[in-house]
């Protein structure tokens, strides 16, 4: 693998060394204009896609999303070349839309002495 044949995108560089010197994963495609790698976990055999996310500048990570839902980090304090974090089990409700008043409703509320 050379670093040319992965553009001149840093994050996409750094994602192609993680991947050639970590055991766990093997890369099987890639997609330059999508900023994905399509990769086979070498323990399970489980493929997945993971996207690299935006990357903010002076960040000491890189983070990818697969299509599982999962956060892949390279890099950070970990000490591992890669960590995986699965999505939330129940995923965050949204608050209850509030209706519109109708007009004139908050005039008809009358104190009752409470």
């Amino acid at each position: 693998m050379k670093a040319k044949e992965w553009g001149n995108d840093p994050a996409l560089i750094t994602l192609a060394s993680a991947l050639k010197f970590d055991n766990t994963y093997e890369l099987v495609d890639k997609n330059l204009e999508a900023k994905s790698v399509t990769v086979k976990e070498t323990a399970t055999g489980e493929i997945s896609v993971w996207t690299l996310k935006e990357i903010t500048e002076g960040s000491e990570t890189v983070e990818l999303i697969d299509d599982k839902g999962r956060t892949i980090t390279i890099g950070g304090s970990s000490g591992k070349m890669f960590t995986v974090t699965e999505p939330s089990a129940a995923p965050e409700e949204e608050a209850p839309a509030v209706e519109e008043m109708p007009e004139g409703s908050a005039d008809t509320v009358e104190d009752e002495g409470i």
